[in-house]
């Protein structure tokens, strides 16, 4: 069984160290959801329109955005959640009321953690949003916030918060608790010499195995307010 000490163990998934290289996707999937030239079509065929209609180089677009945005949101989030969890740990007393309790510590941990993490990334998925949907908006990052802010003002920046919440914090239920399972499920039936024994091959793939499952989780749990977080920050009649 996990002990309070391994409770307090980071995990990782992949996602919050690969996002920053995914732009052309994200530039991809808003055009689909924002853009009504873009109605019907599929992430492949939405690609080669993109490709076709303004140059492979559109596909970088917003790129400063969500390379920072989701550099500083997951850099918040994983520091927060360690902080929560190792924070309700203690709340709770004993190790024996902590293992009792677990799966509500790292729901808790979870979405406090990804509450305040989404302080951060809201402004910046906001500017990426208007620079992807409105073409020439801005030459990059600096640009664009600045301007966003000077004509939006924060009611602007942050008018996606609520959405982003409603996707980020299922996101990251997903991410944590499963990964946290995954790891318990793995090493339940171990014992602590079995534990120390492991090589550092058996214990990544581990994390890795968990962690690609708890990216398939989070996924699916967050999936349908991906498009609600795009189409509340930018109105369809700005698109050009």
């Amino acid at each position: 069984m996990t002990s309070v000490k391994s409770l307090g163990l980071p995990q990782f998934s992949s996602k919050d160290y690969s996002s920053f290289f995914l732009a052309a996707i994200d530039v991809v999937k808003t055009r689909i959801q924002i853009d009504p030239s873009y109605k019907g079509l599929g992430f492949v065929s939405g690609t080669r329109y993109a490709i076709a209609k303004e140059g492979a180089s559109t596909l970088l677009t917003g790129f400063g955005p969500t390379a920072f945005g989701y550099l500083a949101q997951g850099g918040a989030k994983f520091a927060g959640y360690e902080f929560w969890k190792l924070t309700l740990v203690k709340f709770s007393g004993d190790q024996e009321t902590a293992m009792k309790y677990r799966t509500a510590i790292y729901l808790g941990a979870a979405s406090v953690a990804e509450f305040f993490a989404d302080i951060l990334l809201t402004p910046l998925e906001a500017t990426r949003i208007r620079m992807v949907s409105e073409r020439g908006y801005a030459t990059g990052l600096v640009s664009g916030f600045t301007r966003l802010a000077r004509e939006g003002g924060v009611s602007q920046l942050y008018a996606g918060f609520l959405p982003i919440l409603c996707k980020q914090i299922p996101y990251a239920i997903g991410q944590f608790t499963v990964n946290e399972f995954c790891h318990e499920l793995a090493y339940r039936n171990m014992s602590e010499e079995t534990k120390r024994s492991l090589s550092d091959t058996y214990k990544f793939g581990i994390s890795l195995g968990s962690g690609i499952t708890a990216g398939f989780a989070a996924a699916i749990l967050s999936h349908a307010s991906s498009p609600l977080s795009t189409t509340n920050m930018v109105d369809d009649n700005e698109i050009m």
